[in-house]
């Protein structure tokens, strides 16, 4: 892969760590050194590896030299197998395998994922990989996934290099003619047109992958559009509220960003909000009281949110004159938390269920993150 190699890796100040080795490969690997043949790009580079205070700026100039494309540049750095791992099985669940039951952990014999029987009986096993020697990798769990006898219809592999045709062709010889198995191959160009197109909610789903500068954030969520978060908005007298309120959604499942455990540092709250509304999302859920309804900022963002059709669902803490909401919420019955928090939930969760907004992330992970 162009480039992979001799990329310095940043530490947490942006200085550079030396290369960053590919994250599945051996811990004693070294990082050979690949330097462009331009000689225009390699000064460009040279500029990047060198002081230590190098701008965001720089290296967003450096990514878009190296790569023609942001989201080929990060899936070529990836950095944590699990990550991608993740990123994958929710890839492929997108495309032609929506049945697909990622397994997760270690002593999986090849398999990173699994479907037992699709719709045309099929059983179906899963490998990912991003290490550099891509055909090493697929020969070798291939013989793991025969070893213990799995016997699928059908292999897919995903790698995060660029194959071409020969490539290609030879790995599907491969895998028919050694284990007599069909293979579908995932390569870094193919990942690239899913994640430009119908899977491009995903980019904002894993921003450990999708990261600064290249894929913008406001208030710990990436900005690359995907509606798919439930985003509750209050003021600070009502924190207690919206927060338990926060969790016990995460609790049943829904992914869920609040105002009142969100990381603002150096940002303008209102405008972070504001961009979240547009761009994140799938309902704006802001906590009415007598505190919230004299700001004049969390009016407007709901006015903002009421002009993109039903994307507000309010809620209440304490009694309110409606008449100070943006004229187009004045007719909606907000949940009621007046009375009891638990009937005020009842009521939100009957109401997304009403939308057909349903959880969309695993149970057992979401009590994981509320109880964080």
């Amino acid at each position: 892969m162009a480039g992979q190699g001799w990329l310095p890796a940043l530490d947490e100040d942006g200085s550079c760590g030396g290369c960053a080795p590919k994250a599945d490969a051996s811990p004693n690997a070294q990082c050979d050194r690949h330097e462009p043949s331009d000689p225009a790009a390699k000064v460009s580079a040279e500029t990047v590896v060198g002081p230590a205070g190098r701008t965001l700026a720089t290296i967003a100039s450096y990514a878009l030299h190296m790569s023609a494309d942001r989201i080929t540049y990060c899936l070529e750095r990836v950095s944590s197998y699990r990550d991608f791992e993740r990123l994958c099985s929710g890839l492929l669940a997108g495309t032609d395998y929506p049945g697909i039951d990622p397994l997760g952990g270690t002593g999986d014999g090849g398999r990173d994922a699994i479907i037992r029987s699709d719709s045309n009986g099929r059983k179906i096993v899963f490998a990912y990989t991003v290490r550099g020697d891509w055909k090493t990798k697929l020969k070798s769990d291939c013989s793991r996934v025969r070893e213990q006898a799995h016997n699928p219809d059908f292999f897919v592999f995903v790698c995060t290099e660029a194959l071409n045709a020969a490539d290609k062709d030879g790995a599907h010889e491969l895998v028919q003619s050694e284990f007599g198995w069909k293979l579908d191959l995932f390569d870094l160009e193919r990942l690239r047109v899913l994640l430009v197109g119908p899977q491009r909610h995903l980019l904002a789903q894993h921003p450990s992958i999708f990261t600064p500068p290249f894929f913008p954030q406001a208030a710990g969520e990436s900005l690359s559009e995907s509606r798919d978060t439930l985003v509750i908005d209050h003021v600070d007298s009502d924190h207690a509220l919206a927060t338990w309120l926060s969790r016990r959604l995460t609790l049943a499942g829904f992914r869920v960003w609040c105002r009142g455990t969100a990381p603002f540092a150096g940002e303008d709250q209102d405008e972070s909000v504001r961009k979240l509304i547009d761009l994140r999302a799938t309902q704006y859920i802001p906590v009415l009281s007598q505190s919230s309804m004299a700001d004049e900022l969390l009016l407007e963002r709901c006015a903002l949110a009421a002009g993109k059709g039903a994307l507000v669902l309010l809620c209440k803490a304490s009694e309110i004159e409606s008449s100070k909401l943006p004229s187009r919420l004045r007719p909606s019955t907000p949940a009621d938390f007046s009375r009891s928090w638990s009937t005020g939930l009842e009521q939100i969760l009957a109401r997304l269920a009403g939308l057909g907004i349903q959880p969309d992330i695993m149970l057992d992970q979401g009590k994981a993150i509320a109880l964080n």
